[in-house]
């Protein structure tokens, strides 16, 4: 019997690392792909992922989902804008807010709420958790709700007061921190 070269051949190993390269620059090539979404009326910009897709949500700007995300929960993010009186504390604009989502999220709670900036503005950042139920309380079905992580970057500007929201499954969230916080860089008010 023959013996097998255990050894790889020095062509065949630069041709693997090659071809793993490649994969590799045209997978960041096909992520980092943006779309802009610009509301002159509104005062903001900014470029999301070109993988994900627009849904609608009322009293929203723009609404978009990942697709891909391996969760019945899609990652998604949300732009919303009021017109605000810059006479009200923005501390005050932030308990209705959280009173809102609190008796609309099941299970809401609060994680934490820091000073944030956005570019050279200064933003509050609101960090909160939720259940999810994809099925909802039906007879005879039975689910184990989904924990989604979410923040609202709350950014108050000439007027108006900007409601960025970011949200992900709970074993999703950390992953998409890096998407996240590219389309935070990215956001121009006018």
């Amino acid at each position: 019997m023959g013996t097998v070269d255990k050894h790889w051949d020095p062509i065949v190993l630069v041709s693997v690392i090659a071809c793993l390269l490649i994969g590799w620059l045209v997978k960041a090539g096909v992520e980092s792909r943006t779309i802009e979404f610009d509301d002159p009326e509104a005062g903001i910009s900014l470029h999301y992922p070109a993988s994900w897709l627009t849904s609608e949500e009322e009293d929203a700007l723009l609404e978009v989902l990942d697709p891909l995300t391996p969760s019945i929960f899609n990652t998604k993010l949300v732009i919303a804008s009021k017109e605000w009186n810059e006479d009200i504390e923005i501390g005050n604009f932030i308990v209705e807010l959280t009173a809102k989502r609190g008796s609309s999220l099941p299970l809401y709670r609060t994680i934490s709420l820091n000073p944030f900036q956005v570019n050279d503005l200064k933003a509050m950042k609101l960090e909160y958790a939720y259940a999810f139920d994809p099925i909802g309380v039906q007879a005879g079905v039975i689910s184990v709700p989904i924990i989604v992580r979410a923040f609202d970057v709350i950014l108050p500007y000439n007027g108006r007061v900007y409601i960025i929201t970011l949200a992900a499954e709970e074993r999703e969230y950390h992953r998409n921190l890096p998407s996240f916080h590219r389309i935070l860089r990215s956001i121009q008010i006018q």
